[in-house]
């Protein structure tokens, strides 16, 4: 299908026949953020049938709208925005700047990074039991000495799901309180069960661990190094337009939650929490999952993290993305020595 675009090659946004606003084509080549370069040219072609199933989706009312980015090898090889921020007509159109309160994707891109950097640089150690950084966890039960950080990391700590925290607390310090006395629902690692209970004390303890907030760690180490711009908790009052409301919240704070988190338990914690609360857009998330694919390359850089700079960063990419494609070549026969590891996050449990 022919597309016609409303922009000159040097516009960020431009609107295909249908409507869409998307990346501008033209820029196709460009060097995005870290170690990631724009290759979305044909991206209509390549993955019509995808678009199309988005697009369908939406005029189901499954969802009001949707940016997608998608990479490759280091190239992004899709960037494009659907639907609207809500399903009225006139609502303001997603673009590929629109930036989402992302939930808890919080934990993989905020928290469990952060755990991954200070357990490379020997700051963690995942056999630890919580009880030793935090002794608030500490009770009558036996078992919560058992709790470990791995577990916790990998839900298998015996911790409930979920609790409605915010009806009995009203302030961060009586909400924490409240999550260290919360009952041990399974024998710590006998089952796995996602908690963001888990997370709000793993994110308490990184924080003791790290000595600062995860905000400031996260921005410093993570968000700072990849060159994505638009991520971060508490985003400014003047990028509320671009965030979509994700809530009308009739019970709790009685409002339309648009530009702040929509977990009720992490806007009590004040807008920063280790379950919830980062918002981005679909570009620096995509830089993200790129960078996190080439995971020696975090080994690499947080290792050494006042000797890398940003030349140097890229040029670790690129390393590690050749060693990639030589493997797919090789079928795998010849795999770099430094490449081998084994996944110190990965844990078993039996069911009981």
């Amino acid at each position: 299908m022919s597309r016609i675009y409303n922009s000159s090659g040097t516009s960020d946004q431009v609107t295909d026949e249908q409507g869409a606003i998307c990346a501008n084509p033209d820029r196709a080549g460009r060097f995005y953020a870290v170690g990631v370069t724009e290759a979305f040219r044909d991206q209509d072609k390549v993955f019509a049938s995808a678009f199309g199933g988005l697009e369908q989706a939406i005029r189901a009312r499954t969802f009001p709208g949707a940016s997608v980015a998608v990479t490759v090898c280091g190239k992004l090889v899709a960037l494009k925005a659907f639907g609207r921020f809500t399903y009225e007509s006139d609502s303001v159109p997603i673009s590929t700047e629109t930036i989402f309160d992302l939930a808890s994707l919080t934990k993989v891109i905020a928290t469990t990074t952060m755990a991954m950097i200070l357990y490379e640089r020997g700051q963690l150690d995942l056999e630890a039991p919580v009880t030793g950084i935090l002794p608030e966890f500490a009770s009558e039960d036996p078992r919560r000495s058992e709790v470990t950080f791995r577990m916790l990391l990998a839900h298998s700590s015996g911790l409930p799901a979920y609790e409605k925290l915010f009806l009995q607390a009203a302030t961060q310090e009586s909400l924490l309180g409240a999550a260290f006395k919360l009952s041990l629902k399974y024998s710590p690692g006998s089952h796995a069960e996602y908690s963001d209970i888990g997370f709000i004390l793993l994110g308490v303890a990184l924080e003791r661990i790290a000595g600062e907030t995860i905000d400031g760690f996260c921005q410093r180490e993570i968000f700072g190094r990849l060159g994505m711009t638009h991520t971060s908790f508490h985003p400014p009052p003047s990028y509320r337009e671009k965030i979509p409301p994700t809530a009308d919240d009739k019970t709790f704070r009685k409002r339309i939650i648009q530009g702040e988190v929509q977990d009720e338990n992490a806007s009590v914690l004040g807008g920063v929490a280790p379950h919830a609360g980062l918002f981005s857009t679909s570009s620096n998330i995509a830089t993200f999952a790129e960078c996190n694919v080439l995971q020696q390359v975090t080994k690499r850089i947080s290792l050494a993290p006042t000797k890398v700079n940003v030349r140097q960063f890229s040029g670790l990419v690129a390393q590690v993305q050749q060693e990639r494609r030589n493997r797919v070549r090789d079928g795998g026969r010849n795999r770099p020595e430094h490449l081998e590891s084994v996944n110190p996050f990965a844990v078993d449990f039996q069911d009981p």
